[in-house]
């Protein structure tokens, strides 16, 4: 199915042009034109398409981010950047005794300039780790940690 439209569109292109062209036109180098032109727009694509598998697969997944080989954090919803490690403040609600509170709390996280979304560093468990930690373990050797 998808080489129906190249060929039907190579089909239309050899049709205009040898309409366009006097009976005089060789038919054979105008085919042979078309035909390498339309070779190359293939090698164009799957060469696109390789290079995009290989970009896609470039990161690794730790502590609920992305991180390319440089240990540079990236935004596991969007793929950006992330740079500014900050302070943030929210709500932590607690539960005592059939009532509901709400207690003002403060977090480390990435805020992602794209989807504007906080991102934390968790470990495995789901605990906050700090930058410094998370750095130092993708430092260390994989049988370190």
């Amino acid at each position: 199915m998808p080489l129906v439209l190249p060929v039907f569109i190579l089909d239309r292109m050899f049709r205009f042009v040898s309409a366009c062209l006097s009976d005089a036109a060789t038919p054979p180098i105008l085919t042979g034109i078309l035909i390498a032109l339309f070779l190359l727009g293939i090698a164009a694509l799957s060469g696109w398409l390789w290079w995009r598998c290989r970009q896609r697969n470039r990161f690794s997944y730790r502590f609920g981010i992305l991180w390319d080989k440089h240990r540079h954090p990236f935004c596991p919803v969007c793929r950006t950047r992330l740079g500014n490690w900050s302070r943030h403040s929210s709500w932590k609600f607690e539960c005592r005794e059939g009532r509901t509170l709400r207690r003002p709390t403060t977090y480390h996280a990435f805020k992602c300039s794209v989807c504007t979304k906080p991102v934390r560093l968790v470990d495995h468990d789901g605990y906050e780790v700090s930058l410094e930690q998370a750095l130092a373990q993708l430092r260390a050797p994989a049988g370190e940690n």
